[in-house]
Formats: C-alpha cells, structure tokens, sequence
C-alpha cells in the first residue's frame, strides 16, 4: 500500500476538490480525482506530456460532463509516477481543459493536468480518506 498527501483547494463557500500530485515526462502535474469519472481524462493542450492514438474503430468513445452535451474527445496514453506507483501507458481521453486550468489558477498554483478517474482508482484500489487528507494505493501482486 502507498499513502500519499491530497491537496484540497476550495473554489468555493464548502465546494472542495481533492488534488494528488504526479510527475509527467519530469514535470509536476496535479491530478483532480474525480470519482465520477469513469475514465481518466487529460488536458489536450498539453500536448508534450502524452502521446496521441487512433480510436478503435469498432468502439466508440464520447466524453459528457454534467449539465454538457458530448465534448469533442480524442485518445492518447500518458505515463505518470504518483508517489512510488508508476502508471505507465494509461489510456486518458484528451480533452480542452483550458477553463478548468483557468479557475484552479485563481485560488491555487497547482498546474492542472486531469481528472483522475474510476479507471485509476478501482485498478489501484484506492482509498480516500476526506479527515486526513490522504489517498491510498492498493495495487494488486
């Protein structure tokens, strides 16, 4: 098991996101873990950071937040240590998250890179701990 520190940034009045820090291609990214999320999710802009693939074409895949229709999605793999785990060639769906940089800019320098999603935290096993402000990880052996 590793336990690592989360930040937690407040954007608003009792509305806290939850950040784990990673390195990317030796660059500090910050992760918003988001368990909502089925798939992990990276920002397209950073284009340095990731490596672009082709879709299969026999499976389709759309991104959709809450209150938003499709949003136009592309695929790319991203390697990233998180602590001591290594999560290499992770399949992320690469989207514009320009405005999610921009509102974390205001109350955090913590630079943005996507949202950490169910597919992380269940293949990990992953834990949170909201008192402590800790995330675990439980890969299997």
């Amino acid at each position: 098991m590793v336990e690592l520190q989360l930040q937690v940034v407040e954007l608003e009045k009792n509305n806290f996101h939850i950040l784990v820090e990673s390195t990317v291609n030796n660059e500090t990214i910050y992760w918003i873990i988001d368990t909502g999320a089925s798939k992990s999710v990276f920002d397209i802009n950073l284009d340095d950071l990731y490596q672009p693939i082709e879709p299969d074409p026999e499976e389709e895949f759309k991104s959709a937040g809450i209150n938003l229709g499709p949003i136009d999605t592309k695929l790319g793999k991203v390697s990233l240590k998180i602590g001591s785990i290594e999560i290499n060639n992770l399949s992320v769906a690469l989207i514009n998250m320009e405005h999610i940089s921009e509102i974390y800019k205001k109350y955090s320098d913590q630079k943005i890179g996507g949202l950490l999603g169910g597919d992380v935290l269940e293949a990990y096993g992953c834990c949170i701990n909201y008192r402590e402000k800790t995330i675990s990880f439980n890969p299997e052996k």
